[in-house]
C-alpha cells in the first residue's frame, strides 16, 4: 500500500496529531509532568484523555515504545470506565494508534486502526466525547488555548447540557481566557462558572484555586479561605503550587506562607521540579524585597535558594527558569563568574527553547550585561530581542524599564543617537 494516500486519510482523524497543539512552543518535559499529575489526581473518569496526550508527547520525543504503552493504558481505562459506550470514547486513542503505527512504517497496522475509527464514526463530525477530549487536551497544553477549549466544551454541551465534566471544562476554559496574557476573557462569567462547579463538586480543589486567583484582588478574605481549605485538604502538588503562588504574588506578599505550602507539597511529592523552582523563587523574592536583613539571615536564605534551585535542575535539567533563578542567586551571593557561566550556557540553548523562555533569557542576560558588566551596547541588543517577543510578562516589563534606564545613561553621556534609537524601537514595538 502506498503511504501517501494513507496519510491523507489519517489527516481527517480527530486526535492529538491533527489538533495543532503547537508543541514547538512548549516545554514537553513539563507538560509530561503535568499530564502524570493529571492521571494520578484525575477528578473525573477521564484520565485516559491524559494517557492519549502522554502518548503524543512521547512520540514527539521519539520514544515510540512509551507512546504505544500509553495508548494501551488509555484503551484499558476507557474500557474499564465506560464499558457501555467504550466505542465512542476510544476513537481518539485508535486515531493516535493509526498515526504512531504510520510513523513506524507499519501501514497495515495504521490502516486497521483507521478502519476501527471509520466503523464507529464515518464522518469527521466532532462527537461530544471527542470535543471534551480536545478541550481538556488544549487546557493541559497551555492556557493560551483557553478560547479554543471553550469552543470545544460549548459544542459538547449542546448535546449534553447537564454533564458535570463538560460544565467544569467550560469553567476552566473561561478561567484560562481570563488569566492568559494573550487573550481577553469575561472575568465575571468565569467566576460564576467556577462557583457553580464548586457548588456541584465541593471537593474540586482545582476549581477552588482558580476561583481564589480571580478573587485575590476583589475579595481577598474569601480567596484566603479557599486557599486555606485547599492547603488543608489537597495533596495534589500542582494545586498546592498554585495556592502558594497566589500567596506569594498577591495576598500581602506572604512569602512565609508560600514557603510553608511548597515545603508541605514537597513532602507529598519530592520529584516535581517546579516545587523546588518555586521555593527557590520565594527565597529569591525575599532577598530582593528585604530592605534590611541581617548578614547571617541573608546568607542562609541565599544558601537555601541555591540548594532548592539546584534540586530543581537535577530533577529537570531542561528547565530554563530554574537556571535563570540560580544564576541570579549566584549573583546575589557574589559569585558573578558562576552567574555569567550559567547565562553563557543558557544562550547555547536558545534554538531549542520556547518563545517564552527566549524572552526570559534575553531579559535576564541583558540586565546582567547592563548592571554587572556595563556592556551597554550588548545589553541593548539582548533587551531588544526580549522586548519584541509579544508576551505580556513581568520580564517584558522589566526589559522596557531597563531599556529606558539605558536610554538615560546614553543621554547622560551625550550619546543622543543611541538614546533616540531606543526611543524609536520602544515606540515601534508598542505600535506593532
Amino acid at each position: 500500500m502506498s503511504a501517501f494516500p494513507l496519510r491523507k486519510k489519517l489527516e481527517v482523524l480527530q486526535c492529538q496529531f491533527t489538533w495543532s497543539l503547537d508543541v514547538d512552543n512548549m516545554n514537553v518535559e513539563h507538560i509530561l509532568q503535568s499530564v502524570a499529575l493529571r492521571i494520578q489526581y484525575a477528578y473525573y473518569q477521564n484520565c485516559a484523555i491524559f494517557y492519549n496526550l502522554q502518548a503524543y508527547l512521547h512520540y514527539w520525543q521519539g520514544n515510540y515504545r512509551k507512546a504505544l504503552q500509553s495508548l494501551k493504558e488509555a484503551e484499558a481505562v476507557w474500557r474499564q470506565d465506560h464499558p457501555t459506550n467504550f466505542d465512542q470514547y476510544v476513537l481518539v486513542t485508535y486515531a493516535n494508534y493509526a498515526w504512531i503505527l504510520y510513523h513506524l512504517a507499519d501501514y497495515d497496522g495504521a490502516e486497521i486502526y483507521f478502519r476501527k475509527v471509520e466503523e464507529v464514526c464515518s464522518s469527521v463530525r466532532l462527537s461530544p466525547e471527542i470535543q471534551a477530549e480536545k478541550g481538556w487536551t488544549l487546557l493541559v497544553v497551555g492556557f493560551r488555548h483557553g478560547a479554543a477549549a471553550k469552543d470545544c466544551f460549548q459544542g459538547a454541551l449542546m448535546e449534553n447540557p447537564n454533564n458535570p465534566e463538560l460544565l467544569t471544562g467550560l469553567a476552566f476554559s473561561c478561567f484560562a481566557q481570563v488569566v492568559n496574557s494573550m487573550t481577553k476573557g469575561n472575568r465575571a462569567f468565569a467566576i460564576e462558572e467556577l462557583n457553580k462547579t464548586i457548588a456541584r463538586e465541593p471537593r474540586n480543589y482545582e476549581a477552588k484555586v482558580y476561583l481564589a486567583r480571580l478573587l485575590k484582588n476583589s475579595d481577598s478574605n474569601l480567596a484566603e479561605e479557599l486557599l486555606d481549605e485547599i492547603v488543608k485538604n489537597s495533596h495534589d502538588p500542582e494545586i498546592l503550587r498554585n495556592a502558594a503562588k497566589i500567596f506569594k504574588v498577591r495576598l500581602s506578599q506572604d512569602l512565609s506562607k508560600s514557603i510553608e505550602i511548597l515545603k508541605q507539597s514537597i513532602a507529598f511529592n519530592n520529584t516535581y521540579d517546579l516545587l523546588y523552582r518555586d521555593l527557590g523563587a520565594c527565597y529569591m523574592q525575599h532577598i530582593c524585597q528585604a530592605k534590611t536583613i541581617a548578614k547571617e539571615s541573608r546568607a542562609r536564605i541565599i544558601s537555601e535558594a541555591i540548594q532548592s534551585l539546584k534540586s530543581a535542575i537535577q530533577l529537570s535539567p531542561s528547565c530554563i527558569f530554574s537556571k535563570i533563578y540560580l544564576a541570579e542567586m549566584y549573583g546575589e551571593n557574589g559569585q558573578q563568574d558562576y552567574q555569567e557561566e550559567i547565562y553563557q550556557n543558557i544562550m547555547k540553548e536558545l534554538p531549542k527553547v520556547s518563545a517564552l523562555c527566549k524572552q526570559a533569557i534575553y531579559c535576564f542576560y541583558g540586565t546582567f550585561l547592563f548592571k554587572k558588566k556595563t556592556l551597554y551596547q550588548e545589553a541593548v541588543a539582548m533587551l531588544k530581542e526580549s522586548f519584541q517577543i509579544p508576551f505580556e510578562t513581568r520580564e517584558r516589563m522589566q526589559c522596557k524599564n531597563q531599556l529606558k534606564q539605558l536610554r538615560g545613561e546614553y543621554r547622560r553621556r551625550g550619546q543622543w543617537k543611541e538614546a533616540d534609537d531606543i526611543d524609536r524601537f520602544i515606540q515601534g514595538v508598542n505600535c506593532a
